[in-house]
């Protein structure tokens, strides 16, 4: 069935089945109670949903975040005026150029002080590195490949390995004590103060609050369907 006005989906039954304990399979999770498969659009955003069901026919059982139910979502992106991109790249365009610019301006013009004589040549001073270390889990203790632990108020991060393992290496000297921010697609961010060095950090993330359960679509109407309902309505 092809979605291409703004569509709203919702549970009317939502299924009480352990997700966990259900068959790992390529688009989701096979449920041995329905032998159906429940599709994972937990990670998806909402054009890729968008997309899915506009090439799906007929009702199949879903994975949901509570904030992708019952609201709004747009057709696939493939519907849309191609005038969108088209600003979008144009506005990163304008972002992209004032930082562009500033790197082509002189060391002395950013504020900072003219490069010192380096004719002599000097020692350069050992620069000692501190490092923070740790593996990421779930609430079943199974790792987490690929979760994102970042320094919080800074750029700072790295991903887990295949192990769910996380090496940091921070430049001393520097806070002795930071917070990392974990985050995982699917589970609650977590914040963990941390003193520097430290290793072998076991971190456990809690899983967000999942809705399984056969979707249903309503589709929401265009603004000329809804004028064509007003005249409708005072014609009759």
């Amino acid at each position: 069935m092809k979605h291409t006005a703004p569509f709203t989906l919702h549970i009317p039954k939502p299924c009480s089945e352990n997700w966990n304990q259900m068959t790992p399979d390529e688009k989701g999770r096979f449920c041995q109670h329905c032998q159906e498969v429940v599709v994972d659009f937990s990670a998806m955003s909402d054009q890729e949903i968008a997309g899915y069901l506009s090439n799906t026919s007929g009702k199949t059982c879903g994975k949901f975040l509570p904030e992708q139910l019952n609201r709004g979502i747009g057709a696939p992106a493939s519907n849309r005026k191609p005038v969108i991109s088209i600003a979008a790249m144009l506005s990163a365009l304008y972002l992209f150029l004032p930082e562009a610019k500033a790197s082509l301006r002189p060391l002395t013009e950013q504020g900072t002080k003219p490069l010192a004589d380096t004719s002599r040549k000097k020692e350069k001073p050992v620069q000692l590195i501190s490092e923070i270390n740790g593996t990421i889990l779930d609430d079943e203790n199974e790792v987490l490949p690929g979760a994102t632990v970042i320094i919080k108020g800074t750029r700072t991060g790295t991903r887990t390995d295949a192990d769910g393992h996380f090496h940091l290496r921070l430049p001393e000297p520097g806070a002795t004590y930071l917070t990392l921010v974990i985050t995982y697609v699917g589970f609650e961010t977590k914040e963990v103060k941390v003193t520097r060095p430290h290793k072998n950090l076991r971190i456990r993330l809690d899983t967000r609050t999942m809705v399984l359960g056969e979707y249903a679509i309503v589709q929401e109407k265009s603004i000329w369907q809804h004028l064509a309902d007003k005249v409708k309505m005072m014609l009759s």
